[in-house]
C-alpha cells in the first residue's frame, strides 16, 4: 500500500473510532421524537460505518472513499435540515446560517477523508 494510502487509512481509522466511541453511545441511546427521520438514518450511518468503511478502504479503495463521501453528503444534508426546522424566527438569521455552516463543517470531515483515501496514488 502506498504511503499516502496509509496515512489516508489511518487518518480514517482514527476519526472513525473517535466517532464510534465518543459519538455512537450518545446517538444510540438519544432519540428523540422531534428528530426527522432522515437524521436518523444519517446519523446512524455516520456514527456506525465510517470505521468499517476506512478499514475497508485498506482493501477496496473506491468502496470505502465513496462510501465516506456518500455519507458525509447525507450527514450534511440532514444536519442542515434539523437546523433548519430548529430555527425559530425570533432567532437572528446569523444564528442560522453560523448553525448550518457549523454542521457541514462537522459532516464533510469524513468527504475530506475519502476524497484522500481516493486520490491517494495507485498500487
Amino acid at each position: 500500500m502506498a504511503i499516502k494510502r496509509r496515512i489516508a487509512v489511518t487518518i480514517g481509522v482514527v476519526y472513525g473510532m473517535l466517532v464510534f466511541i465518543a459519538v455512537a453511545p450518545m446517538y444510540l441511546f438519544s432519540f428523540q421524537q422531534s428528530q426527522l427521520l432522515f437524521l436518523k438514518i444519517a446519523g446512524g450511518l455516520y456514527t456506525l460505518t465510517l470505521l468499517p468503511a476506512a478499514i475497508g478502504a485498506i482493501w477496496f479503495k473506491r468502496v470505502g472513499g465513496s462510501w465516506m463521501i456518500m455519507v458525509a453528503a447525507l450527514s450534511a444534508i440532514a444536519l442542515s435540515a434539523q437546523e433548519i426546522t430548529r430555527y425559530q424566527r425570533s432567532d437572528r438569521l446569523l444564528v442560522l446560517i453560523t448553525g448550518v455552516l457549523w454542521w457541514i463543517l462537522i459532516a464533510s470531515i469524513p468527504a475530506v477523508i475519502g476524497l484522500m483515501i481516493l486520490k491517494s496514488e495507485r498500487n
